[in-house]
């Protein structure tokens, strides 16, 4: 453990070394000896104030390159740190952006788009979290869940239904009301060939 944290706190800004670094946890990941504590070794190596954008964008290419070797238990894991960060009220609103982007990015690796699933329920998360997630990130939340939304490929229909449900649910049950109306305002323009009669009727029809 000493040894993976020390290569991972220096010459992080060098492209060549991080590709180096990636193909070492790339290999202990497919092999399934990359433990949870080193996966916030590499997590925590792209952290901090000051962090250089040259050292973020390498550290968030290795994980990104890792999207489809994980098993469910570090996705897990490594989710529950995004969304922390993203939480974190005195984080830098670029570092945020590059956080969900990354999020974005390991999604739009996985075909099956179990990903895609795991990072809308983020974005839901931070949304419909009024007192944890500082506006500006509810404002990039909601943009890239409507985006995502718009892409589901694997029974979107569905996937937009079950996002309307929550929104619905939250709304009637006077939890986040404004963020979830945000969000079901977003979900509904997903349907890109709905007209706004037909938004309103399938939104009722769901709810019924």
């Amino acid at each position: 453990e000493k040894v993976f944290a020390k290569i991972f706190k220096q010459n992080l800004h060098h492209t060549e070394y991080m590709r180096r670094l990636g193909k070492l946890v790339h290999a202990m990941a497919s092999k399934s000896i990359l433990r949870l504590d080193e996966l916030d070794i590499v997590w925590e190596s792209s952290l901090g104030e000051g962090k250089n954008d040259a050292v973020i964008a390498n550290v968030h290419s290795v994980l990104s390159d890792l999207a489809l070797d994980l098993n469910s238990e570090q996705l897990d894991h490594l989710f529950r740190r995004f969304e922390a960060e993203l939480a974190n009220k005195n984080a830098d609103l670029s570092a945020v952006q590059k956080v969900l982007n990354l999020a974005r990015e390991m999604a739009n690796k996985d075909r099956q788009e179990k990903m895609a699933q795991k990072t809308l329920a983020l974005m839901r998360n931070l949304v419909q979290d009024e007192v944890g997630t500082p506006l500006a990130t509810v404002r990039l939340a909601l943009e890239l869940h409507k985006d995502m939304l718009q892409k589901i490929v694997i029974q979107p229909n569905a996937v937009r239904d079950g996002y309307i449900k929550q929104c619905i649910a939250a709304i009637l049950a006077n939890q986040s009301v404004v963020p979830s109306l945000c969000m079901l305002r977003g979900t509904l323009h997903a349907y890109s060939d709905y007209s706004s009669y037909e938004y309103s009727t399938r939104a009722s029809a769901i709810h019924e």
